[in-house]
């Protein structure tokens, strides 16, 4: 990032390496060396708050400007073990589901309209969703097995 600094109208350039690294943060009120982006300087801010255990909320003594400091903790890795596999197994499972489904039903499909009425069974093209099948029809909702998932959609309403 280039700036000029105004004092001397030379211009300067606000490195990463110029931010100071802490290992912990200091505490509220405190006053901090640190780069202002305003005064294009560095000056002293004041530490407004503690916005998690790695980030505070720092103020600008001179222009007001507000920044936040991150201190850094060593990131360590996470034993945790990631869920998208199931999710696409379950999106996999259920797009199986689905083109079981228009195999077994061949008929032509109507097309989606809430005030319409629509039986179980039942092949729909909504024109957002695609096509789909009414797997349970209830009173005033239909709930339609599309190929990206189970809707619930409305039906039999009046305008």
């Amino acid at each position: 990032m280039r700036r000029v600094d105004y004092e001397t109208r030379v211009p300067f350039v606000i490195k990463a390496a110029t931010i100071p690294k802490m290992e912990a943060l200091p505490a509220v009120a405190k006053s901090v060396y640190f780069p202002c982006s305003k005064c294009e300087t560095e000056r002293y801010h004041r530490v407004l708050a503690h916005l998690s255990s790695t980030e505070a909320k720092l103020e600008c003594e001179v222009c007001g400007k507000k920044a936040k400091l991150s201190t850094t903790k060593e990131k360590t890795k996470s034993t945790k073990k990631k869920k998208t596999t199931k999710k696409k197994s379950a999106a996999n499972a259920h797009a199986e589901e689905w083109k079981n489904l228009m195999e077994s039903h061949q008929n032509d499909p109507q097309s989606y309209n809430f005030q319409g009425f629509y039986l179980e069974d039942t092949v729909i093209d909504h024109p957002t969703f695609g096509l789909g099948i009414v797997t349970a029809s209830h009173a005033s909702k239909i709930e339609v097995c599309f190929e990206e998932g189970v809707k619930t959609l409305i039906h039999k309403r009046d305008m």
